[in-house]
């Protein structure tokens, strides 16, 4: 039995998502075994399997790392606004009447932020005084 070919071979895979395989035939003759076919059709339908596969386990595996750093970086968050907060509240860090500029907010938290993650022993104190250095300088 022999089976002939066009441009393409084209053939649905079931899986989480419906893929269409493209199987090239400009290689092969216009007739070929079915021994033959079968057997590059399963080449490569196992091929495209195996990729799919790894494909997932390898994306699977980067969205768990992905997941765990992304709540290791908000639990550090949290603990640095609660640090921030805290040390508002008990220092009197802050002259009488000296203005603090809430447009610099975001500048403010950044700067803290950067001196929070280098690690220091000291961290807390640094983070904070980068905060209010930042707060409390005129805007540019």
């Amino acid at each position: 039995m022999r089976m002939e070919f066009s441009d393409h071979l084209r053939t649905k895979m079931a899986s989480e998502k419906k893929e269409e395989l493209v199987i090239p035939t400009k290689k092969l003759p216009d007739e070929i075994p079915t021994k033959s076919f079968a057997a590059t059709v399963l080449s490569i339908v196992e091929d495209n399997v195996l990729g799919s596969i790894m494909t997932h386990v390898i994306l699977d595996s980067v969205d768990h790392i992905l997941k765990k750093e992304m709540t290791k970086l908000a639990d550090d968050m949290m603990k640095f606004k609660k640090v921030l907060g805290n040390k508002m509240h008990e220092a009197k860090s802050l002259a009488d009447g000296e203005p603090v500029w809430l447009t610099r907010m975001k500048e403010s938290f950044e700067a803290g932020w950067e001196e929070w993650r280098s690690g220091l022993d000291n961290r807390e104190e640094l983070a904070y005084r980068a905060f209010i250095k930042v707060m409390t300088s005129r805007p540019e």
